[in-house]
């Protein structure tokens, strides 16, 4: 098995928070505030005790940390309005990504017609999203996969 080594200059990672912090914006990472299980950890909905409220994706396994490392290089390259803003990092104990939360929830499930509520999206999920504001979506979805593709340097080539 390969070896990941942690960057040792991590300015690009943002704001570096304690794991305390982080342990208690999720109440101890409780099962109740898990918004997500994603490829490489889950994601934790928090609040800070200045009151932002964050998401905290937090890194399992050595073999996840080469798929961490990459999304942290992408973070570090790539700024744009369409993209989530990464706020910072911890690796006390575990690695931890900091991000900014998004209130009305991830992109797949805005565009599910029943898959509308969820944890962190409150809306009705007997409303379907009108066709103006889904086009709205998709206009802003291509604005950010123009600038990953050609005018990131290097180009970022999503999954």
């Amino acid at each position: 098995s390969s070896v990941v080594l942690w960057p040792s200059n991590n300015t690009f990672l943002g704001e570096t928070f304690s794991f305390d912090t982080l342990h208690k914006a999720t109440n101890g990472f409780d099962s109740s505030c898990v918004i997500a299980y994603g490829q490489s950890g889950s994601f934790y909905k928090g609040v800070l005790d200045r009151g932002t409220e964050i998401v905290v994706k937090r890194i399992y396994t050595t073999k996840m940390m080469e798929l961490y490392l990459n999304e942290v290089e992408v973070l570090r390259k790539a700024s744009h309005a369409r993209l989530i803003s990464l706020l910072g990092h911890c690796t006390e104990t575990s690695k931890f990504l900091v991000y900014r939360y998004m209130p009305f929830g991830d992109l797949a499930s805005m565009l599910q017609t029943k898959g509308m509520y969820s944890k962190m999206c409150k809306c009705n999920p007997k409303i379907a999203l009108d066709w103006i504001t889904r086009l709205k979506i998709a206009t802003g979805v291509a604005e950010g996969l123009v600038y990953l593709h050609h005018e990131c340097s290097p180009s970022i080539i999503h999954r």
